[in-house]
C-alpha cells in the first residue's frame, strides 16, 4: 500500500480517518515505521494512536472539534460598537473623520474594558460586516 492508494479528500474528518487507517494497518501486521510512512506522519504519532485506541476505544481518536476562545466582547458589545462607529471619530476626541484601527481599539478598551491588539479589531469587524466607508 501507498500514500497515493489513499484519499481523505471526500472525508469531512480526513485526521479521524488517517488515525483510523492507521489502526487497520497495524491490525493487518504493519509495523509502526511502515505505517508511518504510508500514511505520511512520524512514527511516534502512529505509536501514540495504536496506544491510544488500546487503552480507550477506537472513538479517542476522533478529531474533537474546538470551539475556540470564548469572544471577549458580547453579541450585545458589538452591536453597541457597530452604533458607535456609525458617529464620526471626531464625536470621541479623535482628529481623523474615519476610524482607524487604533482608534477602535481605544474604544474598545474605553467602552468595554476589553483588549485587542488591531489586526484581531480587523477581524471583528469584517464578521460583523462593517466597512469604513
Amino acid at each position: 500500500m501507498k500514500t497515493t492508494d489513499l484519499d481523505y479528500t471526500s472525508s469531512r474528518d480526513w485526521k479521524t480517518e488517517r488515525r483510523k487507517q492507521a489502526i487497520e494497518l497495524y491490525n493487518k501486521g504493519y509495523n509502526q515505521p511502515q505505517i508511518a510512512r504510508i500514511l505520511g506522519v512520524t512514527q511516534p504519532c502512529v505509536s501514540l494512536w495504536i496506544t491510544k485506541s488500546n487503552k480507550f476505544g477506537l472513538n479517542v481518536l476522533e478529531t474533537k472539534h474546538s470551539t475556540g476562545t470564548p469572544a471577549k466582547l458580547s453579541d450585545k458589545n458589538k452591536e453597541e460598537l457597530l452604533e458607535i462607529l456609525k458617529l464620526p471619530p471626531t464625536n470621541f476626541g479623535f482628529r481623523t473623520n474615519f476610524w482607524l484601527r487604533k482608534q477602535v481599539v481605544e474604544i474598545i478598551k474605553e467602552k468595554f474594558n476589553v483588549s485587542y491588539h488591531p489586526s484581531q479589531v480587523s477581524r471583528i469587524l469584517k464578521k460583523l460586516g462593517w466597512t469604513n466607508k
